[in-house]
């Protein structure tokens, strides 16, 4: 479609010289394409020859003018001024002239185009065919896709070093050229680079837990308040009044408990002795004479349950221990001749007329055998046969010795 003089047929705006109106977009001027298309190529032609044209077969002969396209059951709309207004039509000064014969070329009679084959072919235009490419040696460029996060890889732990720089946070061993730790990354500038690695159980009661989390700078710390504070402080202070009032009460025997332990003794001896039943020979008092080849013996055979020895001395003493050599005698060959004490219960009796009873055991060897024997103000001790080591009806159950001992009265300088 050809627009004489430049103007739009559809909006009447004059000056167009291109294919398509600049005001409102409509088709002026087209080519229409050859009557016969070519037929598609069945390889890519070489590159070093190019494809020939066909031969141009279109007729060229004049066509009628092209009226101006108006709106179905409207008349033909004036041409309109460059301002935008209608103008009136001019009537022809001079005799009417003939129209320019249209130069277009009209395709064949036997091919004739679709319409919406040429509309297509104005408005895109075709691009011609182009010889396959080889394929790139590379990847090809794809479209980003959607992001995916990596899968989380374990690393395995590193071997532990055999010498180092041991953390105070999680006692990691480092070497010595860090300056942070390699396992929790805290600083090592607080690490005693000679010591050991663990803290001591005062230091973990004084400093707490220093693993637990610390506010950031600037941040002020939470205050911990509420039920559960006031309830462990009460149990606390609880704890606390316990222990110093056992403390208090306590003090003096724990205070004598340790003396008694480190002072030097010195022997005891009592003043008396006496017996439940005793054998006219061999007397109490042989008992705690200081000589060894002399005993006490009970009068009568078998194990003697329920004979007591006592001694007894004039003024209150302080006792530690006691020794006692059974049997008969000291010496091997005369120790078993005769029965030997096993279990005794020795009952100690203070000045105040309090008693309190320990029970002793005895080895069956000879010799003196020393036993822990406590006791403060003590005025009288009983031991009592419980059982005895070779007891029978013919053998009487003897005790060589016993000896007491208390705290010694020298003070070395």
């Amino acid at each position: 479609m050809t627009s004489p003089g430049g103007v739009c047929p559809d909006c009447g705006a004059t000056g167009q010289g291109g294919s398509f109106c600049d005001r409102c977009g409509a088709v002026l001027n087209w080519t229409p394409a050859h009557g016969v298309p070519l037929p598609p190529p069945s390889e890519p032609p070489p590159p070093a020859e190019p494809p020939t044209a066909p031969p141009d077969t279109r007729i060229e002969r004049p066509l009628p003018p092209a009226p101006p396209r108006a709106a179905p059951n409207q008349p033909p709309r004036p041409p309109r001024s460059p301002g935008g207004l209608p103008r009136p039509p001019r009537p022809p000064a001079g005799p009417p002239q003939a129209a320019p014969p249209d130069r277009r070329v009209a395709p064949l009679p036997g091919h004739p185009p679709a319409r919406d084959d040429r509309a297509r072919r104005l408005l895109i235009p075709v691009t011609p065919e182009t010889p396959a490419q080889p394929p790139p040696a590379g990847p090809a460029p794809v479209l980003p896709g959607r992001p995916e996060a990596a899968r989380p890889q374990m690393r395995a732990r590193s071997p532990e070093m055999t010498g180092g720089v041991p953390c105070p946070w999680c006692d990691t061993l480092n070497p010595p050229d860090r300056h942070f730790c390699r396992q929790c990354a805290m600083p090592l500038a607080a690490a005693d680079k000679d010591g050991f690695r663990t803290r001591t159980w005062w230091q973990r009661l004084v400093h707490g837990d220093r693993n637990r989390e610390v506010p950031w700078a600037g941040e002020r710390p939470r205050i911990r308040r509420g039920p559960g504070t006031l309830l462990t402080a009460a149990v606390l202070a609880l704890a606390g009044v316990a222990v110093v009032g056992t403390a208090v009460v306590k003090a003096d025997d724990v205070a004598n408990g340790v003396v008694d332990h480190f002072v030097k003794r010195a022997p005891a001896p009592p003043n008396a002795a006496k017996a439940s039943h005793t054998d006219p020979k061999h007397g109490p008092q042989l008992a705690v004479d200081g000589l060894t080849n002399t005993f006490w013996g009970t009068g009568f055979g078998g194990g003697s349950q329920g004979v007591f020895l006592e001694a007894s001395f004039v003024q209150p003493r302080r006792l530690l221990n006691v020794i006692i050599t059974s049997g008969v005698s000291k010496q091997p060959d005369q120790y078993a001749t005769q029965a030997r004490p096993q279990i005794l219960d020795a009952t100690v009796f203070s000045s105040d007329g309090k008693s309190r009873t320990t029970e002793l055991r005895l080895d069956d060897a000879p010799g003196p055998q020393k036993l822990k024997l406590r006791g403060d103000g003590v005025v009288r001790v009983r031991l009592t046969i419980r059982s005895a080591y070779g007891a029978a009806p013919n053998r009487q159950v003897c005790i060589a010795e016993v000896e007491f001992f208390t705290r010694s009265t020298v003070r070395n300088l």
